[in-house]
């Protein structure tokens, strides 16, 4: 069996609240980055990357202690990470679904995957951008409408409704190719209503078997007598440190044990 685990800034890792190193290279033979984090549309012509072999952007964090490389270790299990930066849902239910074909034509068959699902008002949009020679070309981008009103937002449930579908795409494509997985909030959450794609969901493959807690920044403020994320030894920049990553790194790791997850 080997793990792959997606997410956004919480997965991959985030500066300063990591160690940030362009020079960093694969060192581990159980670790690894997913080619362009799983992401099939990143043109090396659109891009900073010109080839798989630059791991310039790919491995800036692989020295970082983040959750992924913590819980692999705990495991004991070969280790694939997709998680990106500014990651919007939707995103990450693409990105898991590349990987998991990147990893089907390595050859591997017995995939476990976890992901930690982003903020639901972190939507996918397109902008337009020009590169250095002056030629255009089409990239996605994210809205954050944190400037709107948030109560009225989740009154009209028009979020929680595309997170919902979200997460059953997920859900149905890893259950269609019998991989086991594992879903928790990073840091946001979700309180559905009446939306009725609720009763599809397979709440007992969400960490505690609820979706109405941010559940890794929830652990590590309970764990530490916290209130806020604005403690400099487990957060800088509302991102855990490694400390916060490595604290639920282990605890994830007995989680899927004592649960028999896998």
């Amino acid at each position: 069996m080997i793990l792959l685990t997606n997410g956004d800034s919480w997965t991959q890792g985030d500066n300063p609240s990591q160690t940030l190193n362009w020079n960093a290279t694969k060192t581990l033979d159980w670790y690894d980055i997913v080619p362009h984090f799983g992401n099939a549309l990143m043109s090396p012509n659109n891009r900073i990357l010109k080839s798989e072999e630059n791991t310039r952007i790919s491995y800036k964090f692989y020295d970082s202690e983040v959750w992924p490389k913590v819980l692999g270790r705990k495991l004991g299990l070969k280790t694939w990470n997709s998680g990106r930066l500014g990651a919007d849902n939707r995103k990450i239910v693409e990105t898991t679904v590349y990987s998991v074909k990147y990893l089907q034509d390595l050859g591997h068959k017995d995939i476990f995957v976890v992901v930690g699902w982003t903020s639901m008002f972190r939507q996918k949009t397109f902008i337009l951008k020009t590169r250095e020679d002056g030629s255009s070309f089409i990239t996605n981008d994210t809205l954050r409408p944190t400037e709107m009103n948030k109560s009225l937002i989740l009154k009209d449930q028009h979020y929680t409704s595309h997170f919902l579908h979200d997460i059953l795409y997920l859900q149905s494509f890893l259950e269609s190719q019998n991989i086991k997985y594992l879903f928790f909030n990073a840091f946001d959450y979700v309180q559905p209503k009446n939306d009725q794609a609720l009763n599809y969901i397979n709440i007992n493959n969400w960490y505690g078997k609820c979706l109405d807690k941010g559940h890794m920044k929830q652990y590590i403020l309970d764990e530490n007598n916290l209130e806020e994320w604005n403690d400099k030894k487990w957060f800088i920049g509302s991102h855990p440190t490694d400390l916060g990553h490595i604290l639920w790194g282990n605890h994830l790791g007995d989680y899927i044990k004592d649960n028999n997850v896998v």
